[in-house]
């Protein structure tokens, strides 16, 4: 028995009570438990008195609580990164500094997230421990001011990050630097870019090899490393060039899965800086996607031609013919389901044609992953033997935009008309260059030494006609002109052009530095509007600014500066924005309080908006955009109405146009009232413009958004679609008002709704009804915007839940419904609810199949109706718990999936189990194979645990009844990352500490039968998945109550189990 004693610092003594505080484990030993009912930061005084076998044994011991000096060290932390960041985005700060004080920050804000939650468990010498490291941070920021990398000389596997010169945002990348590694070494380098994921640290850590340095690129997310995202490879590989001095000629790239796409991307883009590719699993040809998944327009228009182009120019298919001098080592699995085996089979049918170094290996038996090692081992092995030519002596280009002129010594300098490819084909042979053209009005050769006889005349002939014949110009650049039917040397002419810099279309404006610029100078509508969109663009750029926001100013905030760095991303017309009423009467399309002039062409009415890019006419070399309406009701949803027809994250609500001019009747691109491309020179041109179909326009049900300033509609009867909502939440695009999604009625099975909400999944809206109203009604499902059936793709994957929520309680939830589920109605009590939530749910993760989805009718009612006589209760979940005994196995990180672990033999051969809920260590303490770690030094064989993957198993049966209802799959406790498999099939993750997640699993349940789950478990990182590793506690307190972020503190409690369902 003991009894402990607990004197305040007053003299106060309370007795505890021992007994129902004790707790034992295999990890954590004997431990008591107890809640001091005081407030700290205080002091006590601990007296514990133990009497064994008769003996009188007193323990004391001093409890100060850290909480205070934890806070002044989060608060040193905080007053740091803010140091750092107003450094590194202060006029004149140079991409060095931003990348050596980025490197910094990224590691302040690793240390900062992983110390959380610690002030419970902290004993002094913690404390101190986090205060010398912030002493060694801010011993790095002096270095970085002083013009040295704070990480030099520095090997192994670290973070590093950047402060993009793009948005001010924190970016991080991820470095492997080998023990062979000096500054003079020049080792290869070899990018690694993640697949599709999640996590703190997407891509850390970077794969490690013994001869070269190696980074993992974070790509700002989940964009297939296009737009806005390639940028950040690039700006990571001149960083590894610069602070590593690998070598230029021998850089290499390659990914699975996404990153397999981007691994095409970047090469099809920039073939001059990589000597070789290889791509796993990735997507290359958009038209796969159609031949498969049965994407693409149903009916053909007019735009139909121009469509399939530009949907091609987001394939890597597109630009295969630049891929001339870039080897290529090409993985792919025949059973994929998630990026379709044709991706790699046209992009090495076309590489082969073309007489292309081309290397591919198809595995019949492999899906999304789960490939041999072997496979792995020979793909880095042909990497590696692989350098690139800088100047070859044959270069063909292929490009669609002015972002991306040329590669090697070629480049394109005028189109000859946008809104098609412009070709290059070039060929050295002694003095003598031939060059064939396709729509190309200028170009340029940069003629180097390596190429030719600079000293010697250079004889060149273009389209087999005689170009020039003469010196090499003084710094090499030979600019070739078309003139009348022959081509000559020509000048660059002045005045405005489009360039690189500035070419469109709008997109490429959040390419480079850009600022968003709200409009203030109007009435109260227009600037909540303005205000509210505004807002919108820089919360969706979380999406790609690392969680970080966009940058934001007001109308007369904007500086001098402003305008000489940042492209300009105005919101309002002149009558509400003070910038664009500098420079409206300088654009070639204009906002009047008429309507929009565009030339001599007024487009009148109220309800008319444009948005456009252009060269700021007091910058030219810097974009201005301009977001407006001639009204608020022009501006209301500006970002997400158009460009949703690409089916993909990156190009959802893409601006792919130069200008596009709009009405409450513009629906699609064919229903624009004018949209297109400026000329060359930036002037409006009928030969790249579109003009809306009128007998389309009149099919269209106008949009009519909702009074942004009203308030809640009198009356008994309120439609949701005259209700601005507080939120909305949508996997793109923007919310239908009493149309659907498409912009056509919304069409439930047999039933048309004249009112109502279309939406497409996953979709959450948020409505402030103020606890007005009794009840609410509605009529849910998938709106098939006029199609008779659906792809075998879509039929597989679209499963849609409705889900109707009150200040958070779950009110009525329909289950799952398919493409051919009947419409089901829902009839909700809603008293007193002062917060109304719409949730159409995706209960798969491959929403880019998901089509569209509507409420209805969607109204509430002041009264309450006979047919709502109580509220609506949801039904009891049926469980199953899986707690128990679980088969347990492991592998080096990475190892599993490439072995096939989530779909092992009917038995398992391993005979290691663990019992849930519980954790690694307590497992294999269990079991002899870990000793006690807290005695002698057996502490750091805990920390091996963490360099392992480890593997749990378990059968379970799922009752026949079960069939056709919703199945969830809950994980909790985990500790860090998990990710589950059932029958093979990936279903989720989870991350910690000790979060518990819950993941949809429908598929591949097998009803009725035996079913496998698996589960993987890290605290590293692996291929496919990217998991963020974390540092092994340094003490028993933090494993033994897992305050720490690691394995080894892991606990794991999955069940499956069935969600709620009301009807």
């Amino acid at each position: 028995a003991m009894d402990l004693l607990v004197a305040d610092e007053q003299g106060a003594i309370t007795r505890l009570s021992a007994g129902d505080g004790w707790s034992e484990g295999a990890v954590e030993g004997i431990a008591w438990t107890w809640r001091t009912p005081w407030q700290f930061p205080k002091s006590v005084l601990l007296a514990g008195s133990l009497a064994p076998l008769g003996h009188d044994l007193r323990v004391y011991g001093l409890l100060t609580s850290v909480g205070e000096g934890y806070q002044a060290y989060l608060d040193r932390l905080a007053g740091l990164r803010e140091r750092m960041m107003a450094a590194a985005t202060a006029p004149g700060a140079t991409p060095r500094l931003r990348r050596h004080l980025g490197s910094v920050l990224i590691n302040l804000e690793d240390k900062g997230q992983s110390q959380a939650g610690w002030a419970t468990w902290m004993a002094r010498d913690d404390l101190e421990r986090l205060n010398d490291e912030i002493d060694e941070l801010e011993a790095q920021f002096r270095a970085a001011e002083a013009g040295r990398d704070p990480l030099g000389g520095k090997k192994g596997t670290y973070l590093r990050g950047y402060v993009s010169e793009m948005d001010d945002t924190l970016q991080h990348y991820s470095v492997a630097v080998p023990d062979a590694w000096s500054p003079t070494a020049r080792l290869p380098l070899l990018i690694s870019l993640h697949g599709y994921g999640f996590g703190r640290f997407l891509g850390h850590p970077a794969p490690s090899y013994p001869d070269a340095v190696a980074v993992a690129c974070f790509g700002r997310g989940n964009g297939d490393y296009k737009l806005w995202c390639e940028q950040d490879i690039l700006t990571v590989l001149d960083a590894m060039l610069e602070d590593y001095g690998v070598d230029p000629d021998r850089v290499y790239i390659t990914g699975g899965s996404m990153g397999g796409t981007g691994s095409w991307h970047m090469a099809t883009m920039y073939p001059d800086r990589f000597a070789a590719i290889g791509p796993t699993a990735g997507n290359a040809n958009h038209h796969v996607w159609e031949e498969v998944w049965g994407w693409g327009q149903r009916e053909p228009t007019f735009m139909t031609p121009f469509r399939d182009w530009l949907e091609s120019t987001t394939s890597a298919f597109q630009y295969a013919d630049n891929l001339r001098h870039v080897g290529v080592y090409c993985l792919h699995g025949t059973l994929d389901n998630i990026c379709p085996v044709g991706h790699a089979r046209t992009m090495v049918e076309r590489l082969r044609n073309l007489s292309y170094d081309v290397v591919y290996e198809e595995f019949p038996e492999v899906g999304h992953g789960g490939f041999p090692g072997a496979a792995a081992a020979r793909q880095k092995n042909y990497l590696f033997s692989r350098a690139r030519d800088p100047y070859p002596r044959q270069v063909t280009w292929r490009t669609s935009w002015h972002r991306y002129p040329g590669a090697y010594w070629v480049a394109v300098e005028r189109f000859g008309r946008q809104g098609q490819d412009a070709r290059i084909d070039a060929r050295v042979d002694g003095q003598q260059i031939a060059v064939t053209t396709v729509n190309v009005q200028r170009l340029r050769l940069d003629l180097s030494d390596r190429l030719l006889d600079r000293a010697a005349p250079v004889d060149v002939t273009v389209d087999g006609l005689p170009a020039y014949q003469g010196p090499v110009p003084s710094d090499g650049a030979l600019r070739l002109g078309r003139v009348g039917e022959g081509w000559q040397a020509v000048a660059r002419p002045a005045g405005r052009e489009k360039n690189p810099t500035v070419g469109g279309p709008l997109e490429h404006a959040f390419m480079s530095r850009f600022l968003l610029v709200c409009g203030t100078a109007g009435d109260r509508r227009e600037n909540e509007v303005n205000r509210r969109m505004t807002e919108q663009l820089a919360e969706k750029w979380r999406r790609w600014g690392r969680e970080q926001r966009a940058r934001v100013k007001m109308d007369w905030e904007v500086t001098e500066q402003d305008i000489a760095e940042s492209n300009l991303i105005c919101f309002g017309g002149p009558a509400s924005n003070r910038f664009v009423r500098r420079i409206n009467d300088r654009l070639p399309i204009r906002l009047t309080p008429e309507g929009v002039v565009a030339g001599q062409e007024l487009f009148a009415g109220q309800d008319v908006g444009v948005k456009l890019c252009y060269p700021n006419p007091l910058n030219p070399d810097r974009y201005v955009c301009v977001f407006g309406g001639v009204s608020w009701e022009g501006t209301y949803d500006i970002n997400g109405r158009f460009g949703n027809w690409f089916d993909w994250g990156v190009f959802d609500d893409r601006n792919w146009f130069d200008f596009s001019i709009f009405d409450a009747h513009t629906q699609s691109p064919e229903t624009h009232l004018m949209v297109g491309y400026f000329d060359q020179d930036w002037r409006l041109d009928e030969a790249v413009v579109f003009r809306g179909d009128a007998a389309l326009r009149r099919l269209t049900r106008p949009r009519r958004p909702p009074d942004p300033l009203a308030a809640l509609p009198d009356g008994d009867e309120v439609y949701l679609s005259e209700i601005t909502p507080l939120r909305i939440t949508m996997e793109k695009g923007v919310l239908g008002y009493d149309q659907s999604f498409a912009g056509n009625p919304i069409t439930l099975g047999s039933m048309v709704f004249d009112r109502g909400l279309g939406v497409h999944p996953q979709a959450e809206v948020v409505y402030d009804i103020g606890g007005q109203f009794a009840a609410f009604e509605a009529w849910v499902g998938v709106d098939l915007e006029g199609a008779s059936s659906v792809s075998k793709a879509r039929e597989e994957a679209e499963r849609v839940a409705f889900q109707l929520y009150g200040d958070g309680q779950l009110l009525a939830d329909t289950g799952e419904m398919r493409w051919n589920t009947p419409p089901r109605r829902i009839v909700a009590n809603v008293e007193g609810v002062k917060q109304l939530t719409l949730m159409a749910r995706a209960l798969d993760g491959r929403k880019w199949l998901f089509g569209d989805a509507s409420w209805g009718l969607a109204r509430l009612s002041r009264a309450r109706p006979a047919r709502v006589a109580a509220p609506v209760v949801p039904i009891a979940a049926d469980r199953l718990q899986l707690d128990g005994a679980w088969l347990l196995e492991d592998y080096a990180v990475g190892e599993g999936v490439a072995r096939g672990a989530e779909r092992p033999q009917a038995e398992l051969a391993t005979e290691r189990r663990i019992h849930l809920p519980g954790s690694i260590p307590v497992a294999l303490a269990a079991a002899g194979e870990l000793p006690e770690p807290y005695r002698n030094d057996h502490l750091r064989q805990v920390a091996e645990l963490a360099k392992r993957e480890w593997w749990l198993y378990r059968w379970f049966d799922v009752p026949t009844a079960w069939q056709g209802r919703r199945l969830q799959l809950t994980l909790s406790g985990v500790t860090q990352q998990a990710e589950a498999w059932v029958n093979g099939d990936y279903v989720g993750r989870a991350s910690g500490p000790f979060s518990a997640t819950t993941l949809e699993v429908g598929g591949p349940t097998r009803f009725g039968q035996r079913n496998l789950l698996a589960i993987r478990l890290l605290a590293g990182s692996a291929p496919w998945t990217n998991v963020r590793s974390f540092a092994v506690p340094a003490r028993e307190t933090q494993v033994a109550r897992g305050t720490d972020y690691g394995l080894d503190g892991g606990g794991l409690a999955p069940a499956l189990g069935l969600g709620e369902v009301t009807l």
